[in-house]
């Protein structure tokens, strides 16, 4: 059987885009919300868990970065950003869940039994689960404005204060239009 230089290609390139795209080691996160609450919002700690905040310095939040472990690259660490933030309020920790009522608070722990099985495939973040790839990250609104809290999975996603988010290795744009 023979197949044309299109049909071949296409094969090379549909099974290029399925492939996991390796990470950096460390790197910011960035959430892209789909309904315009969350437009392009960092990532924080507080009290254990992910937040998400469009504020430039928003209070009682610390900045983080995250990093990928060389044995497990699925699990993530959050560090705190000591360069953004000099007083960190924490030590880095895996990224799991922690199942509530109602939905997971995606939070900060100590071990990896918990901890998400993350992958990038280019510049978004997808959690593996079994051998589908899923992406179900939600904010939460606080009762603080602009900012919210990461959730996954939750039972009703259909709640006023859940806002559907993507989450990206792509910076925002600068007001100045550099990189």
């Amino acid at each position: 059987m023979h197949f044309s230089a299109t049909a071949k290609s296409f094969g090379l390139l549909t099974l290029a885009l399925t492939l996991p795209v390796a990470a950096q080691s460390t790197f910011d996160l960035f959430a892209y919300g789909t309904d315009g609450g969350i437009s392009a919002a960092s990532l924080f700690y507080e009290n254990g868990h992910i937040m998400v905040s469009n504020l430039t310095t928003p209070v009682n939040l610390t900045s983080v970065y995250f990093t990928r472990q060389s044995n497990s690259p699925s699990a993530w660490t959050v560090q705190p950003n000591t360069t953004a933030n000099s007083n960190a309020s924490f030590t880095a920790g895996y990224v799991g869940l922690k199942a509530s009522t109602n939905c997971s608070l995606v939070e900060v722990g100590n071990a990896t039994d918990n901890a998400l099985d993350l992958v990038l495939f280019g510049q978004s973040v997808f959690a593996r689960i079994g051998d589908k790839m899923r992406n179900p990250f939600y904010g939460i609104a606080t009762s603080t404005t602009g900012i919210w809290q990461l959730v996954w999975s939750p039972e009703n996603t259909h709640a006023d204060q859940l806002e559907p988010v993507i989450l990206r290795l792509m910076r925002p744009p600068r007001p100045d239009g550099r990189n």
